[in-house]
């Protein structure tokens, strides 16, 4: 063998020398591997979507028992709805004196609890009272608030008006919500009648609503018609 050939054949060789280098190189692969390597993604959380009609009954359910044991009712959740719902009825009955400062008629609630597919705000807001429990409710134009209980125990709901849509929602900048919104004193009346109101305080409404307060470049709309602006915007 000549000593070109010989010298071109050393570098495929396994000798010290080669196998020195070849660590070298793949130690440095590894490191340059690690280096560029992504960081690893967080794990998304999902929404625990109620599937159930009655949504805000579901919510105070989940609230004071777990979406496990929400989800392991199965096929039993109407005799479990009715019977927590026929509970609500008695307990409601039981309180009626204290329920009497909400100017909510309990024929109503009763109504509402036991012959409605889902119950509605005004019925949901009075067992969270009848629980102790805190609300904030808002839509995308209001804001509601009763913490009136010295606990933890706070249920926020989001309502899509557009689609009827109620969700149980956490972790949110309440402060922030709160300022974009209408602030409204009571759940089953956002609004007062018109006689309540200054025209003032109706262009101030009008302007935390984004409702126009002008009919053309000169002409404003009257009282009566920015109230009804505001009606149908809420």
């Amino acid at each position: 063998m000549n000593e070109t050939l010989k010298l071109s054949l050393d570098k495929y060789c396994l000798n010290k020398k080669n196998i020195s280098t070849i660590l070298q190189n793949s130690l440095l692969f590894m490191d340059l591997k690690q280096e560029k390597a992504p960081p690893p993604q967080k794990k998304k959380k999902h929404y625990k979507k109620i599937h159930d009609k009655d949504t805000l009954f579901w919510i105070l359910y989940i609230f004071e028992n777990s979406f496990d044991s929400y989800e392991m009712i199965g096929r039993d959740k109407y005799s479990v709805e009715m019977r927590h719902k026929t509970k609500y009825v008695e307990l409601i009955k039981k309180n009626k004196s204290d329920l009497k400062q909400y100017k909510i008629k309990i024929s109503e609630l009763e109504s509402d609890l036991l012959y409605s597919k889902s119950i509605n705000i005004k019925t949901f807001f009075i067992l969270l009272i009848l629980n102790k429990i805190n609300l904030v409710y808002y839509t995308d134009k209001l804001f509601f608030e009763h913490k009136i209980y010295d606990n933890d125990k706070t249920i926020i709901v989001y309502h899509d008006k557009q689609n009827n849509v109620f969700k149980n929602i956490d972790n949110i900048d309440i402060e922030n919500i709160k300022s974009t919104r209408l602030i409204i004193e009571n759940i089953s009346k956002p609004i007062r009648a018109i006689s309540y109101y200054k025209a003032d305080n109706i262009k101030n409404i009008c302007k935390k609503l984004n409702i126009g307060i002008m009919k053309n470049a000169t002409k404003m709309f009257t009282k009566k018609e920015l109230y009804q602006k505001i009606l149908r915007e809420i």
